[in-house]
């Protein structure tokens, strides 16, 4: 192996660099005397004993260096191991043995596999997790801990058993941040498991606004708690729908329509329209937008909420509200994309002319006339920029349709 190999070169070095020193040392004692010549050896002499010295430090410090690699790359290789005992539990195989002292190493591995593992075989990993005493061990450890152990807490949040829920609340609201966002994301890890555990969304949801308001960075934890809300799995709309009835901060109102628009599950269109249509503000209303954005439709009754986001002051909402007017009835979308193609932002603008491509021919038609006809010089440019269709192309459609952007411009 390449350390072993750099290992052996150090202990050369280090043999050669003592040899160096002990010659050096003797030739400085034989040669002590009181003349020049004396002098000048002896000066030459404690140089080269100086070398010598510095090329065994150097050799200690690096096979120091080398040691301390090779404690990962053995800590790597009882992962590895760990990790095909609990593939073989997978293709069938009983519940291995844990020796004592190995429960750790054990449950990390059992963790890397569930990272990316659902269903039956999740299913046996855990069942042999449980049946090899490792599971009774790290809760052990944790309650030794009192609770504090964030290295563990992380391995119990991807092995996700329901029983581990109560430890998993109390420790989301702790002032420890590693075992805070351990205790969160294994919290909602359990929701997405079987078991009875829907009782348990209110629980969750609380715990969410607790952590949240206790954080020195709301804001900064908006990212993690998407991906927590992500983690519950099949009760990401129960648990959505209850943190919303809540009344959370705007940041957790963003993190559960950045969740929705991720997962997008069957509700979730009309969850995130009566939001919007209930009224919200800031970050939580353009995270609202982009996640209608992102599914691609929007109820009717939340049209209007739309349509007003379109004028807000927010240039993030007026942007997301661009996008998300691609998933709206022509008639009510190209007029409002045809103003904010004219919008005081680059962003906005930018936005419209993209949403206007994906309302398909008509939009791309009503981008060529917007090239030469938009009463705003900086929406002819972007028109410009975006258009795809062939010229000439344009009139036609337009006399297809029930509508006239010109018409829709002069109301603007």
């Amino acid at each position: 192996m390449p350390s072993t190999r750099t290992a052996s070169t150090y202990l050369v070095i280090l043999a050669a660099a003592a040899v160096a020193a002990v010659t050096m040392t003797a030739l400085l004692v034989q040669f002590l005397g009181p003349s020049e010549q004396s002098l000048a050896l002896r000066s030459v002499i404690v140089a080269l004993a100086g070398a010598g010295a510095a090329l065994a430090l150097v050799a200690i410090l690096n096979l120091t260096l080398v040691a301390a690699r090779r404690a990962p790359a053995g800590h790597a290789e009882d992962l590895d191991t760990w990790a095909r005992v609990w593939g073989e539990v997978i293709d069938g195989a009983p519940p291995p043995v844990v020796p004592r002292g190995a429960a750790a190493i054990a449950s990390e591995a059992a963790a890397l596999v569930l990272k990316n593992m659902v269903g039956e075989g999740a299913e046996a990993v855990r069942d042999a997790v449980a049946a090899s005493g490792v599971l009774r061990a790290e809760l052990t450890a944790v309650g030794q801990a009192g609770g504090k152990d964030p290295a563990a807490l992380e391995r119990l949040a991807w092995l996700a058993f329901p029983e581990t829920l109560p430890l998993f609340l109390r420790a989301a609201t702790g002032v420890d941040t590693r075992a805070a966002h351990a205790g969160l994301f294994g919290a909602c890890r359990v929701l997405a498991g079987r078991g009875p555990v829907d009782r348990a969304v209110p629980q969750v949801a609380r715990a969410i606004a607790d952590h949240t308001s206790a954080s020195s960075n709301p804001r900064g934890a908006r990212p993690f708690i998407a991906a927590a809300l992500v983690a519950s799995g099949v009760r990401v709309t129960a648990l959505c729908t209850q943190l919303l009835s809540m009344g959370v901060q705007e940041e957790v109102a963003a993190a559960v329509f950045d969740a929705l628009g991720s997962v997008q599950p069957p509700d979730a269109a009309t969850l995130v329209g009566d939001a919007l249509i209930a009224g919200l503000t800031g970050e939580a209303e353009a995270a609202a937008l982009r996640a209608l954005g992102r599914i691609g439709s929007v109820i009717d009754a939340a049209v209007p909420a739309v349509v007003n986001a379109a004028s807000s002051e927010h240039e993030g909402v007026r942007v997301q509200a661009a996008h998300t007017l691609a998933g709206v009835k022509l008639t009510d979308s190209l007029p409002v994309l045809w103003r904010l193609l004219g919008d005081r932002s680059y962003e906005v603008r930018l936005a419209a002319a993209a949403a206007m491509q994906r309302c398909g021919r008509e939009g791309d038609a009503a981008l060529h006339l917007a090239q030469s006809t938009h009463e705003d010089a900086f929406a002819r440019d972007m028109a410009a920029m975006t258009a795809s269709l062939p010229r000439g192309t344009s009139a036609a459609l337009l006399r297809k349709t029930d509508w006239s952007v010109a018409a829709a411009s002069a109301r603007a």
